[in-house]
């Protein structure tokens, strides 16, 4: 293999490693209250999102050895694609592999709590409930 073609695949596999990344942060934002899933647009809006990057990694992966072969240069378009999921293939493993030998450490987000659901009377007549993390009753209304 040519150093252009491992340049090249080396290129178009790493843009793919940095939208798929790219992707990965809207997602993780997506999860925090960045598209509310409860609205039609959420939806729409994430399944954008996926025919988009099904067409940019497509571009990425496809788009130069395609370009390659109509230009005639079969033998090394193939090559390029080869190449380009061989990086591929080496990325995923790393990342695997790096899973395996280094976990994450396990920090768990304090999971919601029920209160139970009684009333404490206020001296003006009201109720008030128990709230936050500790469960503890709502002040009194003034």
């Amino acid at each position: 293999m040519s150093k252009k073609i491992l340049g090249w695949s080396l290129v178009n596999a790493f843009g793919t490693l940095l939208y798929i990344t790219f992707v990965i942060g809207i997602m993780s934002s997506a999860e925090t209250g960045f598209l509310k899933m409860n609205h039609w647009i959420g939806p729409v809006a994430m399944l954008l999102l996926f025919v988009m990057s099904a067409a940019i990694t497509s571009a990425l992966v496809f788009g130069r050895p395609i370009w390659w072969y109509l230009e005639g240069n079969k033998k090394e378009a193939v090559m390029l694609f080869v190449g380009t999921v061989a990086w591929l293939a080496v990325f995923f493993s790393t990342i695997i592999l790096s899973l395996m030998l280094w976990p994450e450490p396990k920090i768990y987000m304090t999971p919601p709590r029920a209160c139970t659901e009684e009333a404490k009377i206020c001296p003006n007549g009201s109720a008030v409930g128990r709230t936050g993390p500790k469960c503890e009753f709502a002040p009194c209304p003034k």
